[in-house]
């Protein structure tokens, strides 16, 4: 069973049906018999599961020619009717609830009665002989569920849904966490919009949620509808959307296999269109939940613009909306918190620098199709802030601080798909077993030296063509550069992926393959920057106009890790802590304030 997350919220709510013997009451018309049904009067009471009567429902019953016959409101919540039945479909309309409607197969005896009791749980018929519960489907064994949910306040008529929100331009906003009833009958295709998870190739209908800063989840994973759904979710504008995520068939638990879930990083104050549709030409009705997990992320699909947000000297990045909500300051649309930063690549003079002849040849990355190793640095090397002394050589023309080494399908940087924590000279399918080498060294002496990896000579995969290119890491700087020999210029537009990429595939640097030549070097830096939220003189601790001795023991009194996030002004690079980078920028300021 799918999990439902609050669905407390929503009353637990009931319809009981009692058909009973009613001795004396008020007839109806009998429709045409069924079969060999007996006649019978019917007392139906309207009811929640509180056991309140309901009165104003519609009550039909429809018989398998096609026959209706209306009940009669009794009293307050009793209605009665009359006929000659086998096998009946009993539809119940309140102006609190969604429609319901059940087939029902009818013993042949004058005494019955059917109880259909809806809730949180999955729907339950039974049908209740001389006041004793006999097991469902012992009889009247054939029931449809239809639609169980009250109406809020304001829903328009169930028979208007799919219709009202069938266009983008008209996506029907819901709350989050909310419950909504749709259906995508009558619904037009949406194959104009670009496929997101999953194909569109059904009517589909269309909501809209505001982003709250967390993981939002939307799915219709419920026992109650057997609907094949499809869920896709965008942002940006109807005319030009993006794609933010979609899922056919998923549910908790493998529950409900042909219905879906789709969850995603939202940013605070940005609407989210979501496309429920269906597979394969189906239509039909379903259920949407939609709620926030509570988990706050950084998204990776920027649906609105973000930028650096001050809270007193605490930086980070957000909407301007998410910004003002915390009582921050905004200081405009892509500004960042500064820290160590890679600003971008150059151009560099230095050549092609051949270790083949002298490096120690990487045993999986230079003899397998899509493997690497893990070798040593040599030195200590800062990428993204992070110290590392082994990295991963692979076979495909990249470096990684991760575990995925054997990617061979090259992806746009950044990408929060593996591998991250990346640098990548050339990232293409090569195939080292069929020729060339892998090869890796260190050479210099400390405090600068350089770790240097060489593809020589690899073909692309399922080609003779050969190419050769290297990345090298430069100890102190924690600069790298990229050289290149002579190798194949890319076929197409992605065809390579050059540049670098963090940790969780959040930022990154990139050169366009067309951009490089055989000969070529690019060069990228670490750089340190100043937080827009510390003062101009961020390193003056005690506002004395310069930086000197008494800023110095400031500092080395708060030496290592920080209290807490937004105390800490000796923390200069938002680290999480005060240490040699905070001491040579504290260094580098030394003297009169400007």
């Amino acid at each position: 069973m799918c999990l439902r997350p609050l669905r407390s919220i929503i009353p637990s709510l009931a319809l009981l049906f009692v058909a009973a013997l009613a001795g004396s009451v008020l007839k109806v018309p009998t429709v045409a018999a069924v079969g060999n049904g007996s006649a019978q009067t019917l007392r139906i009471t309207v009811m929640d599961a509180a056991g309140n009567l309901l009165p104003g429902a519609m009550v039909t019953a429809t018989d398998a020619e096609g026959l209706d016959v209306k009940a009669t409101e009794q009293s307050d919540g009793v209605y009665v009717i009359e006929g000659v039945w086998a096998k009946i479909t009993l539809e119940v309309d309140h102006p609190w609830f969604v429609p319901g409607s059940f087939e029902l197969t009818l013993p042949d005896q004058p005494v019955v009665q059917v109880e259909v009791i809806l809730g949180k749980a999955k729907p339950v018929a039974v049908i209740i002989e001389a006041d004793k519960r006999l097991a469902p489907g012992r009889v009247g064994a054939d029931i449809r569920f239809q639609g169980q949910r009250p109406r809020a306040a304001g829903d328009p008529p169930a028979a208007a849904a799919g219709v009202g929100n069938d266009d983008c331009a008209d996506a029907q906003p819901i709350a989050v966490p909310s419950f909504t009833l749709g259906t995508t009958l009558n619904a037009t295709i949406d194959d104009t919009f670009p496929t997101c998870g999953t194909g569109i190739t059904s009517p589909g209908v269309w909501y809209s949620v505001i982003g709250t800063g967390n993981t939002i989840t939307a799915t219709t994973c419920t026992p109650f509808f057997g609907y094949d759904t499809k869920i896709s979710v965008y942002c940006g504008s109807c005319e030009e959307p993006t794609c933010v995520t979609g899922n056919d068939d998923a549910c908790p638990d493998g529950a409900s296999p042909f219905l879906s879930t789709v969850t995603w990083c939202s940013q605070v104050g940005a609407e989210y269109l979501i496309l429920v549709h269906g597979f394969g030409g189906q239509s039909g009705e379903f259920e949407l939940d939609v709620f926030d997990d509570g988990v706050n992320c950084q998204a990776d699909v920027a649906c609105v613009p973000e930028g650096a947000c001050c809270l007193t000297t605490d930086c980070f990045i957000t909407t301007a909306e998410g910004c003002a909500a915390q009582g921050g300051d905004y200081q405009g649309d892509d500004t960042d918190c500064g820290g160590l930063v890679y600003p971008g690549f150059s151009d560099c003079g230095n050549p092609f620098e051949d270790i083949s002849g002298t490096g120690t040849e990487a045993p999986n990355a230079s003899n397998s199709d899509d493997a690497g190793d893990i070798v040593p640095i040599g030195f200590t090397f800062n990428f993204y802030g992070d110290d590392h002394t082994n990295i991963g050589v692979t076979s495909n023309g990249y470096l990684t601080f991760g575990a995925d080494l054997t990617d061979l399908s090259n992806d746009a940087i950044p990408s929060t798909n593996d591998p991250n924590d990346l640098i990548a000279p050339l990232w293409d399918d090569f195939n080292p077993s069929d020729a060339g080498t892998v090869h890796y060294e260190t050479k210099g002496s400390a405090p600068n030296r350089r770790f240097i990896a060489q593809w020589t000579n690899v073909p692309q995969f399922a080609n003779n063509d050969s190419n050769t290119f290297q990345a090298i890491l430069f100890e102190g700087s924690t600069c790298i550069e990229f050289r290149y020999g002579n190798f194949t210029p890319e076929g197409f537009a992605g065809d390579y992926t050059i540049g670098i990429e963090n940790q969780d595939g959040s930022d990154g640097q990139s050169i366009p393959g067309a951009a490089v030549f055989p000969g070529d070097c690019k060069v990228i830096c670490q750089e340190l920057v100043k937080s827009p939220c510390v003062p101009s003189c961020p390193a003056d601790f005690d506002n004395s106009g310069a930086v000197d001795v008494k800023d110095l023991l400031f500092l080395l009194g708060a030496w290592g890790p920080c209290p807490k996030q937004g105390d800490c002004p000796a923390d200069f690079d938002n680290s999480g802590a005060v240490d040699v980078k905070d001491l040579l920028f504290l260094l580098g300021a030394w003297g009169p304030c400007p």
